[in-house]
């Protein structure tokens, strides 16, 4: 059975999404088109997308089940084990997608290679055209999670750095980050509404954030801020394999090999408030 889709993240079907909606009670107006998912992601700090956008085409690439056994294949080749948590599991794995994109001369190129560049160019520019056209698209990935992996502990993937405290005061100048479906039952744990608290000296409000999982069916994606605390779920009993990348932001320089993780970097006024 289908769940429903959950009205704080307003995920979208082929309709067009309607202006007025109610949650809990209270009639909230959003404007149509692009807006509804800058409302998500800078009011929440993530929208939920599909790859094509909210609108199919015949022209919209999806992920073939083909496709995604040659993604599958190439990560068991090529894959090693990144951070998880205090008890590493190296369950928990990531390898570049460059190479299976960007073909040498001397390689013949597939279908299914065809479809991935199809594909992350199409999502590339769905999320420019309805979230913000100056991101840079860096660092594609394909993270798979072996049965019995937990998860991660509370982090952002950017450093509270002079440029991303500037940055976040303008939503336009906001990195973001995208985790991309292959199979049904993907998940990542958000805290909604925590972001710009890793730029803050001091806690303002210290109401207590409860974590947040978002599930995601097979060709949908998750877009949200660089200051998002957020962590991969657990996988208990299956393993799962999705795509991640950065959209960077030319007002922040990002450094890849450094992570804020949450109970380790941050004030304990920020450790207190979230909650896990």
């Amino acid at each position: 059975m289908k769940r429903k889709a959950d009205q704080d993240d307003i995920q979208q079907n082929n309709k067009k999404p309607k202006c007025n909606i109610f949650y809990k009670g209270i009639k909230r107006v959003l404007k149509l088109g692009p807006d509804i998912y800058k409302d998500n992601l800078h009011r929440l700090g993530y929208t939920v997308l599909k790859i094509e956008g909210p609108y199919t085409t015949k022209d919209s690439y999806h992920f073939t089940q083909d496709t995604i056994n040659k993604i599958k294949n190439y990560a068991a080749k090529h894959d090693s084990y990144i951070f998880n948590n205090k008890s590493q599991d190296f369950k928990r794995r990531q390898c570049n997608l460059k190479n299976l994109i960007n073909k040498k001369e001397e390689d013949k190129e597939d279908k299914e290679d065809k479809d991935v560049k199809n594909i992350t160019s199409q999502i590339e520019n769905t999320i420019k055209t309805f979230i913000n056209p100056d991101l840079n698209f860096n660092s594609w990935v394909i993270l798979r999670s072996l049965a019995g992996c937990s998860e991660q502990e509370p982090h952002t993937d950017y450093v509270p750095t002079k440029d991303l405290c500037e940055a976040v005061k303008n939503n336009n100048k906001v990195p973001l980050l995208c985790l991309v479906a292959l199979e049904d039952d993907t998940k990542i744990n958000v805290w909604p509404r925590s972001i710009k608290l890793i730029t803050q000296n001091i806690m303002k409000n210290t109401q207590k954030i409860n974590k947040k999982v978002i599930n995601l069916d097979k060709n949908q994606m998750i877009v949200f801020r660089a200051d998002l605390i957020h962590a991969g779920a657990e996988y208990k009993d299956k393993d799962n394999i999705r795509l991640h990348c950065f959209a960077d932001s030319k007002y922040v320089k990002r450094d890849a090999n450094r992570t804020y993780i949450i109970r380790k970097h941050a004030s304990q006024a920020l450790q207190d408030k979230i909650k896990i």
